[in-house]
């Protein structure tokens, strides 16, 4: 899947969600999502480590060997998935997830388990096209809800926003005490 390329005839004004603004013949970055194959376990350790240093885990420590047993869990399960993003083949994000019955039934939700794009794609809408994927295989699964958790605090609020424009209600909150 590929973001469109070029913008229309009109001027386009941010919308509400906080994408910028494109003009007429801008080209825009182009964007496309596939699941993580084994040659891209270098690229996801790389993003992995950004991910970790922006955390509110970044005091503990990065396990280089207990990311490559998460790395092929996620590659190599029917009930996961990692979705790479990539800008022009290089990869720019990714997007941990799994599914699985509700805890209180039988019926089926995506649990977006972390997600990550580099600070240079957030802005020209590298997390949309990651939550598209999510989206879109939570629904070729039957699954009746997708859970998405934001721990990191990075663009806490913007993250919120994009999440709630498209129809994700809280459910909660995640708090963290360091000790």
């Amino acid at each position: 899947m590929d973001q469109e390329d070029e913008i229309g005839t009109e001027e386009k004004g941010g919308d509400p969600i906080g994408n910028p603004t494109c003009f007429k013949g801008e080209v825009k970055n182009r964007f496309s999502v596939r699941e993580a194959i084994t040659a891209d376990f270098p690229a996801v350790l790389m993003g992995a480590n950004a991910m970790w240093s922006e955390s509110v885990y970044s005091h503990m420590d990065f396990d280089e060997t207990k990311l490559i047993e998460r790395f092929y869990e996620y590659t190599n399960s029917q009930d996961n998935r990692l979705f790479l993003l990539e800008q022009e083949t290089i990869p720019v994000g990714g997007l941990f997830a799994s599914i699985g019955p509700t805890f209180f039934g039988h019926e089926l939700a995506v649990f977006e388990e972390t997600c990550f794009v580099l600070p240079e794609a957030r802005a020209r809408g590298g997390f949309s096209i990651l939550l598209d994927a999510l989206e879109r295989w939570a629904v070729e699964e039957g699954a009746k809800a997708i859970v998405f958790d934001i721990t990191s605090r990075v663009k806490t609020e913007r993250t919120e926003s994009k999440l709630e424009a498209r129809g994700y209600e809280y459910a909660g909150a995640t708090l963290v005490r360091r000790i």
